[in-house]
């Protein structure tokens, strides 16, 4: 049940940076990476069994920080990125 509970994070992350990118271009993903900070710092304090590992709830949201910051050094160069982080 785990698992279902993790893909169904996974997809609304990702819908959501979507979203943000989508109605509010750069801005939005800028604004994604401190959002997703404070997310994974509340929710790193539920740990779950994810396929037979132990994980935390906080893990899919940081490592969207990463996402992001990926899109926006290579739509908008290494500054804008380093300016996200």
């Amino acid at each position: 049940m785990n698992e279902l509970y993790w893909l169904l994070m996974l997809l609304a992350n990702f819908g959501l940076i979507m979203l943000s990118y989508r109605f509010f271009g750069k801005s939005g993903l800028l604004i994604w990476i401190p959002i997703a900070a404070i997310i994974a710092n509340i929710q790193v304090i539920q740990s779950i069994e994810l396929f037979g590992l132990a994980a935390t709830l906080g893990n899919i949201v940081y490592a969207t920080s990463f996402l992001v910051t990926d899109i926006l050094s290579e739509k908008y160069g290494r500054k804008e990125a380093n300016r996200a982080v």
